[in-house]
């Protein structure tokens, strides 16, 4: 490893002496309250629009409640058919035949697939 090398003694007096400030631009300063505000309402919408949400939520839980039993069962139901229909031989073939067209599509859109 290297040796650090010292800093230059003129360099360390210009970092020893007083610090100044660039004077204060309006354009800048302006923007500055500006982007500050714009932050500020996007914050304080962003968590009216989560109680809201929340709210909503709980206030539909009853029905989101409902409405997913239904679907659930619905779906129990078109599980329990499509079992039994991929049980049958048509559903076996009909199976395969989708792989198979399947393995072509994406052979042929990416020949390096395997």
């Amino acid at each position: 490893m290297e040796p650090i090398e010292p800093l230059d003694p003129q360099l360390q007096t210009l970092f020893a002496g007083e610090h100044t400030h660039a004077p204060e631009q309006p354009f800048l300063s302006e923007l500055a309250r500006s982007l500050a505000v714009e932050r500020r309402r996007r914050v304080f919408r962003s968590r009216v629009l989560r109680v809201a949400g929340l709210a909503a939520v709980m206030a539909l839980s009853p029905w989101l409640i409902a409405g997913s039993q239904v679907a659930s069962a619905k779906l129990d139901a078109l599980f329990d058919s499509a079992a039994a229909w991929l049980a049958t031989p048509a559903g076996w073939i009909t199976l395969g035949l989708c792989a198979l067209v399947a393995l072509i599509a994406r052979l042929w859109r990416r020949p390096s697939a395997l």
